[in-house]
């Protein structure tokens, strides 16, 4: 199984690994520099860093389980709305699929779960109507969303202050999240479209702890490449997962938001750790660093 891309960053030098064929861009854990990928290898791009994410709930590398299937954090990024609502969003990588993302609220302990339509999968808009496989949506609210940060890797450099609508779709089927004019979108797709599932507090605490108790899939089932259903290979790319165990240790340790000062006492108090976890975890890091608005 070949290895994951890694490489240092060409600003602090900490080594960034990236994970899936598709990402064109890397957001440095550790000095917030927005690098781009371009022939395996990692450039800089502008000067002044991203600012730091806000208090969240996932880390990069965090597991979950969501229905049958096991994800891991590829990226976040944090976004608010033309009401001043804030919202932390984590694409969910897995593979052989496209990205699903978990949106979590600030204001309430409201998740929701956004599940990519498939490529066959064609909506049709006829004014305010949204129509797929035979099923109407009406449109129910538009959003105005705007990026604020964000960390780890994507398919399109995230910038503070870029714009985009979110647009909500009910009917009777559920509701469709259409995507108008994303950053990460390319210039042949001006429009993304997501199935929405609202989910609380308990069922994201029972997807972790279903992925973080063993049953997540083996290394050799995760050795395929994990590109995007709709976006073809690049050509001439070697990368392939590893197994999600290694990933998420991978990943730990190159967290966004991971303080050696206060991190290791925020996770022990969320994970209940005895003083001598506590200790491995400073230890771990030591000479380190440190470091529903309808949108993904």
């Amino acid at each position: 199984m070949e290895p994951a891309l890694v490489k240092s960053c060409p600003q602090c030098r900490l080594e960034l690994r990236i994970l899936r064929e598709d990402s064109l861009a890397m957001v440095c854990p550790n000095c917030r520099r927005v690098l781009r990928i371009a022939r395996h290898e990692l450039a800089a791009e502008g000067e002044l860093p991203l600012p730091p994410l806000k208090p969240h709930q996932l880390k990069l590398g965090d597991a979950i389980r969501l229905r049958e299937d096991f994800f891991v954090v590829g990226s976040i990024e944090q976004l608010t709305d033309q009401k001043g609502g804030e919202y932390t969003e984590y694409a969910l990588f897995a593979p052989r699929t496209q990205p699903h993302f978990l949106e979590e609220s600030a204001e309430d302990k409201e998740w929701v779960h956004y599940t990519p339509l498939k490529f066959a999968e064609r909506p049709r808009i006829d004014g305010d109507t949204l129509i797929l496989a035979g099923w109407s949506y009406e449109k129910s609210e538009i959003f105005n969303v705007e990026t604020v940060t964000g960390c780890g890797e994507f398919t399109e450099t995230p910038q503070p202050g870029e714009k985009y609508d979110a647009v909500l779709y009910e009917g009777e089927d559920g509701t469709i999240a259409r995507e108008v004019d994303a950053a990460w979108l390319s210039d042949a797709e001006r429009s993304r479209y997501f199935r929405v599932e609202i989910l609380d507090e308990d069922a994201v605490r029972l997807g972790r702890a279903q992925a973080g108790a063993g049953g997540t899939p083996s290394s050799a089932s995760m050795a395929s490449a994990a590109t995007q259903e709709a976006k073809p290979a690049k050509s001439g790319s070697a990368w392939t997962w590893l197994g999600i165990p290694a990933f998420i240790a991978l990943m730990v340790l190159d967290s966004c938001d991971f303080d050696t000062s206060t991190s290791c006492e925020q996770e022990a108090r969320s994970r209940q750790w005895n003083d001598k976890q506590v200790q491995e975890c400073r230890n771990t890091h030591s000479g380190r660093s440190s470091s529903f608005s309808g949108g993904k």
